[in-house]
């Protein structure tokens, strides 16, 4: 028998075989919730590029969620989430530290600067058609980078917004995950 024969008469009996999961009845599952996401800046119009971003990149994140689904703009959802954008700080910090290195002086600090950018955020999460909030509350998040060279002080910005957005990215999907479970 040829070699290509066999395997042929091998996988044929498997592939016609039902499945078990196929032939059990399925389990009924609850629908999936679908939530309009709406980042803002109220109190900050210099923020707008920003939140626009940011809403990208939720969406992006929560597109493939199987937990829930996402509406669009002027479809009906049963859930609304609100992210607001109250402020968005830029701190540069001193850093002093103790060099490891085998030809540095152990008692001589070495001083280095870090770039930090903090936001504060309101997140409210709705049901539709009712005004009172399932869960609402007040986040910082931050993130910081060393800074390296001066130069490239604009490219070190937009790792460290990269940076922010992508823990804000992180964070909202378990919020939502949790919330919505109970």
């Amino acid at each position: 028998m040829r070699p290509g024969v066999a395997a042929a008469a091998l996988v044929l009996p498997v592939l016609l075989w039902p499945a078990p999961s196929a032939a059990a009845d399925p389990q009924p599952q609850a629908p999936t919730p679908a939530i309009l996401i709406q980042v803002r800046t109220p109190e900050r119009t210099d923020l707008v590029t920003f939140a626009a971003v940011l809403e990208g990149r939720l969406l992006t994140r929560l597109q493939g969620n199987p937990g829930f689904r996402l509406a669009k703009p002027g479809e009906e959802a049963g859930y609304g989430l609100l992210l607001e954008i109250l402020d968005l700080q830029s701190i540069v910090q001193p850093q002093y530290h103790r060099s490891y290195d085998a030809d540095s002086d152990p008692s001589r600090l070495q001083y280095r600067e870090s770039l930090a950018l903090e936001m504060d955020v309101d997140l409210t999460l709705t049901r539709s058609g009712k005004e009172e909030p399932i869960y609402e509350d007040s986040l910082t998040f931050a993130a910081s980078r060393m800074i390296e060279d001066t130069l490239q002080a604009e490219r070190l910005r937009d790792m460290v917004l990269d940076d922010l957005m992508e823990r804000v990215a992180e964070k909202i999907p378990r919020i939502l995950k949790r919330r919505l479970k109970g």
